[in-house]
């Protein structure tokens, strides 16, 4: 009898999406290609201000999530990276390929001023065609600057 229970446990946590939410497609990662543009200030040490304003290639890769299936109901985690030094996570809620970047994790972006560490308090993504990611948050570090580094900064992705 007990065999019978957890056999009828294991089928019902496979529907209720138990890692075969069929958005997740684990080992799997796309890559998307663009520019990025951002903006913000530094406040340094001794009062004065530096302008962070400019633009650059970028490249944002998504691991792990596909919307070519049809999902809905729980929500997907999958990571979301920009360049070399910044890994976030994402979580979905449908098959829109639409996200919210979860807050309150640090990013680091190239800059060709330097870059740029924020710690993420708003993002959003959009996978599908147009493709497009923004994050935004305060600085904690700017180039070979000691913290503490006081500053915002918005940063915007804009792909094929």
């Amino acid at each position: 009898m007990r065999g019978l229970a957890a056999v009828a446990l294991l089928a019902s946590a496979a529907g209720c999406g138990i890692d075969t939410q069929p958005c997740v497609e684990r080992g799997t990662s796309s890559q998307l290609l663009g520019s990025a543009s951002y903006d913000g200030q530094i406040t340094n040490a001794d009062g004065s201000e530096t302008q962070l304003h400019g633009a650059s290639a970028a490249t944002v890769t998504v691991d792990d999530f596909t919307t070519a299936n049809s999902c809905s109901g729980n929500p997907v985690e999958f990571t979301v990276r920009v360049g070399d030094a910044c890994v976030l996570w994402a979580t979905a809620t449908d098959d829109s390929g639409n996200a919210s970047i979860e807050t309150v994790q640090t990013c680091s972006l190239p800059t060709p001023q330097g870059t740029v560490t924020i710690a993420v308090d708003q993002g959003t993504i959009a996978t599908s065609s147009p493709s497009s990611m923004t994050l935004s948050g305060g600085l904690t570090g700017f180039g070979d600057a000691s913290p503490p580094v006081h500053g915002y900064l918005q940063w915007s992705f804009s792909g094929p």
